[in-house]
């Protein structure tokens, strides 16, 4: 079944950058480029600079959570200091543009990191609500879960990763911004795994597209994803739909509480 009715050319974009990690950046223009998505930095699609809380500090990442909405402490599950760093500056960035969606009144938002590769920018149309464009799925019920070519409610399996997906929806920008202040902070993906598993948190239901039209380029050092070598009991095995076959990953496990 093909790609029908719409396109991220049809979105509002944002694309999170850390000013000192060019490469990334010359690797998220390159994948907008192959689909003749130009960024600026007024129009549609924009390269937004993430907050880096390695070098800004922990004390002012803490600030920035609280500027935000945060009124809780982040949840470092990690024992490294760095990696934690790394989460909160991304948390802070992509809450940031939802806060900036918000205000601006926009219809609807697509986020991408700088890590992003683009298979196509073209996808049925999509519901209301979150919307997974990318994502690595940990499903432990159903072995034969995608079917079907399209949009999938998030219900028995987690989707992790935030490196593409889009909401739908003016309200339902605001309702998911909203929703993830009630949690202690986090890294953002495990905050988006416990909204989409928490129905008394959202009024939408959140959708998976199946296969994803987006991946990320492993190549590029992660200021977020680590896995401890010496502690393979905490990887957990993950499918990558992107290219319609099964792809097993693994990321670091963590309890999402």
């Amino acid at each position: 079944m093909p790609y029908l009715n719409t396109s991220l050319l049809n979105k509002n974009i944002r694309v999170i950058n850390l000013p000192r990690r060019v490469d990334r950046k010359d690797n998220v223009i390159r994948e907008l480029l192959k689909h003749s998505i130009i960024p600026s930095k007024s129009g549609h699609c924009q390269i937004v600079d993430g907050f880096d809380a390695k070098e800004q500090g922990f004390t002012k990442a803490e600030n920035a959570l609280k500027k935000v909405g945060f009124t809780k402490q982040f949840y470092s599950y990690s024992p490294n200091k760095e990696l934690n760093l790394g989460r909160m500056g991304c948390t802070i960035s992509h809450m940031r543009i939802l806060k900036e969606a918000i205000d601006e009144q926009l219809d609807n938002i697509v986020i991408l990191e700088d890590d992003v590769i683009l298979r196509t920018d073209e996808f049925h149309l999509p519901p209301s609500g979150l919307c997974y464009l990318g994502g690595l799925v940990e499903n432990r019920w159903n072995p034969n879960l995608f079917q079907e070519e399209k949009w999938h409610i998030v219900k028995d399996f987690k989707v992790w990763g935030t490196h593409c997906y889009l909401i739908e929806g003016k309200k339902e920008i605001s309702e998911l911004y909203h929703a993830l202040l009630r949690y202690s902070p986090r890294a953002i993906d495990a905050m988006f795994v416990k909204v989409a598993q928490v129905s008394r948190f959202k009024k939408t239901d959140c959708h998976y597209l199946y296969p994803t039209i987006a991946k990320q380029n492993y190549k590029l050092l992660s200021d977020v994803s680590h896995i401890y070598p010496k502690k393979p009991q905490l990887s957990k095995k993950l499918l990558d739909t992107t290219d319609e076959k099964q792809h097993e990953d693994t990321i670091e496990n963590e309890e999402v509480k």
